[in-house]
């Protein structure tokens, strides 16, 4: 530190070529805690679905004995960046906020943020036991029944929905959202209300590709959520790219 210190101040003073500085530097992170490159594919069949995986993207972040094997999991759960769809440079373990800092990079743009992924896995709508944002909606809206709730089209896509004779006090817990009726991908998400603005806003909720047949459970920061279709949709690519072609 003390060299590269005493470099920074001669290259100020034009004594020192500015490429020595860039060797002091912090340097991209390029392996997990490990030490398994992060751009290494890590091989999983998941539900009869082989992945290759690069390591940076997997939550959380594999272990050397993850490496040239094979692993079956009932579902994949991995982070990303959006817009640009690359993993994460940081411990997904240690993620605090939406636009963590990492090594080497400047602070994410105010239009850069992190998208978790959850129990991703290939499942048709019909399949037993399978809970789609479609059933979820049903399910929740039967407690009350339907008649006691009211619907908003939304701009960006979505259906907002509510209790109109909410029983309490207080109000809602959350912000609801599904689709559109009858269109793909369903969607079920519960974000943040507006006027909380402590700890951190997000919506989170299941999300199912019928044409992919393909379900999983989402996590971003609430002031994106006019974004949902590209984020979904850059997590449904994102496995699909993965895949091992038969």
């Amino acid at each position: 530190m003390a060299v590269c210190w005493a470099a920074t101040l001669l290259a100020a003073s034009s004594l020192l070529d500015l490429s020595y500085i860039a060797q002091c530097a912090p340097q991209l992170r390029t392996m997990t805690d490990a030490g398994v490159p992060l751009n290494e594919p890590i091989v999983v069949r998941v539900r009869g679905v082989i992945l290759r995986v690069p390591a940076g993207y997997l939550w959380p972040w594999p272990t050397r004995e993850m490496q040239g094997r094979v692993h079956d999991w009932d579902s994949v759960a991995f982070d990303f960046w959006m817009p640009d769809r690359r993993y994460p440079e940081f411990n997904p373990l240690s993620l605090l906020s939406f636009r963590p800092k990492e090594r080497g990079r400047p602070p994410a743009p105010p239009d850069a943020y992190v998208v978790e992924v959850r129990q991703m896995q290939p499942v048709k709508l019909n399949e037993p036991g399978y809970v789609s944002p479609e059933r979820g909606f049903r399910n929740l809206t039967s407690i009350s029944a339907i008649s006691s709730y009211s619907f908003e089209n939304q701009k960006f896509g979505l259906v907002r929905f509510w209790q109109h004779d909410w029983p309490y006090p207080q109000p809602e817990p959350f912000t609801r959202y599904r689709q559109p009726e009858g269109s793909d991908p369903q969607v079920l998400l519960h974000c943040t209300p507006p006027d909380r603005t402590s700890g951190t806003p997000l919506c989170s909720g299941t999300v199912h590709f019928a044409a992919s047949d393909l379900g999983f459970f989402v996590v971003f920061p609430r002031e994106v959520v006019s974004q949902w279709r590209d984020i979904t949709q850059a997590a449904d690519e994102l496995f699909k790219s993965w895949k091992v072609q038969p």
